[in-house]
């Protein structure tokens, strides 16, 4: 079993009831009569309308702001439970778009909806495998580089989500995500949610039997950890000096 985490988001939904005449009287349907015909039809509906959502996704690639409204849509569609309609989305053939909306979108609003869906969809075990073979390791692994904690905090959740699955670890090596999962958990990261997730993903990857691995993988991240740490404090200390030569002149 795993654990699954999604970002905030709600859907709601109405019911109707049903009647029917014709050919004589008929008795009244009954309540759960009713609740199912009328489940039925906003089932059909709510596939409809996330098969829409994905369309706009597919072609809308010039638009940032109408893909980021199709990405909130089926983020509020799919949490953790609806898996009716995270089952949907996957029919529509709306993980390959989601991925390269999360790879193409340019402004910070957009980048985030796009990542939070995929966020919410590492929930459903049926989203697993096509997000796998979308190529969302490598889309996630590069969103863990920037410096806005929601985005990094949910591609981090995302991460992690997908580790679950033993056949996803060496999809996410692969996409050398260990190092960068490595810095967050350290603390280098933008929020202390991002460390979490970082962290929960690397116990998920050494529970996985990748522990040999890791371990390589580490002492690398290490050194080079110590090279970056070793290159600000050579920038800190001619920036320093510099000052000093202004002061005295």
């Amino acid at each position: 079993g795993g654990s699954f985490e999604s970002s905030s988001s709600s859907f709601s939904s109405g019911s109707g009831s049903g009647s029917g005449s014709g050919g004589g009287s008929r008795s009244p349907r009954s309540p759960s009569s009713r609740r199912s015909l009328s489940s039925s039809r906003l089932d059909v509906d709510l596939a409809s309308g996330i098969a829409h959502l994905v369309a706009v996704l597919k072609f809308s690639r010039n638009s940032d702001r109408a893909r980021a409204s199709s990405a909130v849509a089926l983020s509020n569609l799919t949490p953790p439970g609806c898996d009716a309609n995270a089952t949907a989305l996957v029919a529509a053939g709306g993980i390959d778009p989601l991925v390269r909306f999360a790879a193409e979108a340019r402004s910070p609003d957009a980048v985030y909806e796009a990542v939070a869906t995929l966020r919410n969809m590492t929930a459903h075990v049926i989203a697993w495998e096509p997000l796998r073979a979308s190529g969302a390791f490598p889309v996630l692994v590069a969103r863990l580089a920037g410096a806005d904690a929601g985005i990094v905090d949910n591609a981090a959740c995302a991460i992690a989500n997908l580790l679950n699955a033993l056949e996803n670890h060496a999809a996410l090596r692969d996409a050398r995500g260990l190092a960068p999962l490595l810095r967050l958990a350290r603390g280098h990261a933008p929020s202390y949610d991002a460390v979490e997730h970082a962290t929960r993903a690397l116990q998920l990857l050494i529970g996985g039997g990748q522990c040999d691995d890791a371990l390589a993988d580490l002492d690398d991240f290490h050194e080079q950890d110590w090279q970056d740490d070793q290159d600000d404090q050579d920038q800190d200390d001619d920036q320093d000096d510099d000052d000093d030569e202004a002061d005295l002149v």
